[in-house]
């Protein structure tokens, strides 16, 4: 018997408009080690995307190499760890060698040679973000160019190469077919052109568990074992307002079904959009939420004016990450040439009141039938 978790993508070091999401990072890990301690482990897996920038910040740093590596090596519970799209390659390879000291194991970049690791009777199939260069230097004389074809052929490729044990796992960062993606994720890298099929892949019958990071959404994988995203471990942004989050505690058995139980994570800040204009605001509303807040303003453009006043000076500004104004939004208003021809100020005027709610003011109506009369009177 072997019992792990699967946790998908920290992104630490994340900012939302320019908000440190640091402490949303650290709350998540720290209930991962609270997890491990009243249940004990065998490793834990960590499918990529650990920092959110190729350079993270120093605080971030020190969340995932300081506190994440002293907690769980004092418990003496190995960490594999891949890197995802967002992760830079050569930050991590600065710390490969220092990490296995702390029982943490590295797979920096993705090799047809060095890709297995072995904890008690379990093989894990390292298999990190594959860049669309890396591919093409790996086939550089394929006459495919395929970027999902030359993938599921590699991985395929290291299932049957790599030495099989009583359990068998692969671990990767990648988008696959059928996943339900969160808009969260970088759009160039979950598109129709990096989407692998996990079906074309063969020998991934041969595996126990399939455990896949770059999904910020939780999900199993429909495929020929149990494959599952764990998704993001905190609120990204606010294309996952209302999602919860989790981990997976998994127990891999002899001739048994697998165990596969999703740990609800609790989410320090929570992210929500209200919709407001003058007459609905309610600055209680804004206090409420246990976290961030995006605010709509959907109003006269006057209205719109006093309401962002308001909410910049009111004690909730720090909850308040983006306000967006509806009055600004392409106006739908149906357009005759004939007729705006013929009195192209009546038009302005629809126009003008579909878009920011309001008459227009007769200063600039003046100055609009002044700057006609001078473009109907002007010689050529």
């Amino acid at each position: 018997m072997t019992k792990f978790l699967h946790i998908g993508d920290i992104h630490a070091g994340k900012t939302l408009h320019n908000k440190s999401r640091n402490d949303d990072a650290e709350y998540a890990i720290s209930q991962v080690i609270d997890f491990v301690k009243k249940e004990p482990v065998d490793f834990i897996l960590m499918a990529g995307d650990i920092f959110d920038q190729y350079n993270p910040d120093a605080e971030a740093t020190k969340i995932i190499f300081d506190f994440m590596v002293r907690e769980l090596n004092a418990l003496k519970i190995p960490v594999v760890m891949i890197t995802g799209n967002h992760d830079g390659q050569a930050f991590f390879e600065g710390y490969k060698t220092l990490a296995k000291y702390a029982n943490m194991h590295l797979f920096v970049r993705p090799s047809p040679d060095d890709f297995v690791i072995t904890i008690k009777d379990t093989n894990i199939i390292c298999v990190p973000y594959a860049s669309p260069k890396f591919i093409a230097k790996l086939w550089e004389d394929s006459a495919t160019s395929e970027y999902a074809h030359k993938v599921e052929s590699f991985i395929n490729a290291l299932i049957s190469k790599a030495p099989k044990n009583t359990f068998n796992i692969l671990l990767s960062h990648m988008m696959v077919k059928s996943a339900k993606i969160t808009k969260s994720e970088r759009e160039a890298s979950v598109g129709e052109y990096y989407t692998i099929n996990l079906n074309n892949i063969n020998a991934l019958k041969t595996l126990n568990y399939v455990a896949l990071g770059h999904v910020h959404r939780y999900q199993k994988i429909q495929t020929t074992t149990d494959a599952y995203y764990t998704g993001s471990c905190f609120q990204i942004d606010f294309n996952e307002e209302g999602q919860e989050k989790y981990f997976n505690f998994v127990i891999l058995e002899k001739q048994s079904t697998n165990k596969v139980e999703k740990i609800k994570l609790d989410i320090k800040n929570q992210l929500k959009t209200l919709k407001v204009d003058a007459k609905s605001l309610n600055i209680k509303d804004i206090e409420d939420v246990k976290g961030y807040v995006r605010v709509i303003i959907d109003d006269t453009i006057e209205n719109t004016r006093l309401l962002e006043s308001k909410l910049t000076s009111e004690h909730i500004a720090s909850k308040i990450l983006e306000i967006r104004r509806n009055v600004f939004e392409k106006p739908e208003i149906e357009a005759d040439l004939n007729k705006i021809r013929d009195n192209l100020v009546d038009f302005y005027e629809e126009y003008y009141k579909a878009k920011y709610r309001e008459d227009l003011p007769e200063d600039l109506k003046k100055a609009f039938l002044e700057l006609q009369y001078k473009v109907e009177h002007t010689e050529e």
